[in-house]
């Protein structure tokens, strides 16, 4: 048996785009006829396939969707430390046989285990841009040993690379990480005041990231807290590298993320925005498997809704009692139910810059959205079907209002 094309070459694949394999084998003009694929994720077998020759006599496999159900985001942002994912990206290979039967009416013996394929990691993403060919955009070009575009986020890939926050902002930024176990970060962050210059702390010109954060281990998904609120909520920082906490330099109006060793590039930049309390901010899992953020700070309207289920239900001990059981007057029928608080807002995005287009349809195209009520993070729905992109003038700005719904079930009481 030949493996005639599998997904090779790169450090991982997405598993929102095609996960294709196709092989052959002589065997095909056997009675009752079919190639099996053995999915396999971090070792285990998962599935079992099979497919009946096509046109080319050769057996086409995409994996793509067995795989989606076996990784899914991490949703921690309220964190200070640098986490893996361990459900975030998979181990996935395929193992290939065939089956077929010595004649028309006896049942097909399985051959199993002819060819393996090759390992590779499968992240909760699709690395190509709406409308590209696909492999145009694979997670390599997110590496975090390159200048160009380590973060997996869409304001990296809109290659402006600024991020508005405010102090009291919490979130992540997401890494795929190719390395050995207990490999380092090795980035350093740098505050800037509001005329673009660097405020030293002390003798030091930059906190290392590496001391601040738990170092990673081997190949996959990894949320780094790079938000104000994540940074002061750090206590691990080595005071002999640099502080990475926004307290210690309170004029400042950026700081930027930059590979230590090589301060002259920046990966991101926080610009500062201030301090607002009528703001909403949402999470969203991006196409190319991790997370980003956005504050809308127009609070258009605001309303709640109550729906109650109830239901009638025997009381006492006639709950564990046999058929034959009479419940007494006493006892009764009492009413129980569940109750959902449903709570709806409007709001805008403010004035947006047009490269802010990217981000946006990103938002309104992901399956998992939360937004932030006080220190939790709930799931939510946007309740618009559709939403204009505005793209007519490049120095043009704009702004977006959508509604959306999230809800908390609770007993009912009484």
């Amino acid at each position: 048996m030949t493996i005639d094309f599998q997904p090779t070459g790169y450090n991982a694949y997405g598993s929102g785009a095609e996960l294709v394999y196709i092989v052959s084998d002589a065997n095909y003009t056997q009675e009752k006829f079919r190639y099996i694929a053995q999915v396999y994720i971090d070792g285990t077998s998962v599935s079992k396939l099979k497919a009946l020759p096509n046109t080319s006599n050769k057996g086409v496999f995409d994996i793509a969707n067995i795989v989606r159900d076996y990784v899914e985001p991490q949703v921690e942002f309220n964190t200070a430390n640098f986490e893996n994912d361990e459900v975030g990206s998979r181990q996935v290979y395929v193992k290939f046989g065939y089956e077929y039967a010595v004649n028309t009416t006896s049942v097909p013996t399985e051959t199993l285990n002819l060819a393996t394929s090759t390992s590779i990691e499968v992240t909760s993403g699709a690395y190509q841009a709406f409308g590209d060919n696909y492999g145009d955009l694979f997670v390599d070009d997110f590496d975090i040993s390159s200048t160009l575009s380590p973060f997996l986020s869409r304001y990296n890939v809109s290659n402006h690379r600024v991020v508005e926050v405010t102090d009291n902002d919490w979130g992540t930024m997401t890494l795929f990480r190719e390395g050995t176990t207990g490999t380092s970060i090795n980035l350093a962050i740098q505050f800037y005041d509001a005329d673009g210059t660097l405020i030293p702390d002390g003798t030091y010109q930059y906190g290392l990231l590496t001391g601040a954060f738990n170092q990673i281990t081997g190949n996959g998904i990894a949320h780094l807290g790079l938000y104000p609120e994540n940074l002061r909520a750090n206590t691990t920082s080595s005071p002999s590298l640099g502080s990475v906490n926004p307290d210690d330099y309170p004029n400042w109006d950026t700081y930027k993320i930059k590979l230590s060793s090589s301060l002259t590039t920046t990966l991101m930049t926080f610009k500062r925005r201030p301090a607002c309390n009528d703001r909403v901010r949402f999470a969203w899992w991006n196409t190319y498997g991790g997370w980003d953020f956005i504050n809308c700070y127009g609070i258009e309207s605001e309303s709640e809704r109550v729906e109650r289920k109830t239901f009638r239900t025997y009381g006492g001990n006639s709950f564990s009692a046999l058929n034959s059981y009479t419940h007494t007057a006493q006892e009764g029928i009492g009413s129980g139910g569940r109750t959902k608080r449903i709570r709806t807002g409007r709001v805008n995005t403010n004035w947006l810059p047009e490269w802010m287009n990217d981000v946006i349809t990103d938002f309104f195209a992901s399956p998992v959205k939360y937004v932030q009520v006080g220190d939790n993070w709930l799931p939510v729905q946007l309740n618009e079907d559709s939403i204009q992109i505005r793209n007519q003038r490049a120095d043009k700005v704009w702004e977006y209002d959508f509604s959306y719904d999230y809800t908390n079930p609770y007993p009912a009481i009484g």
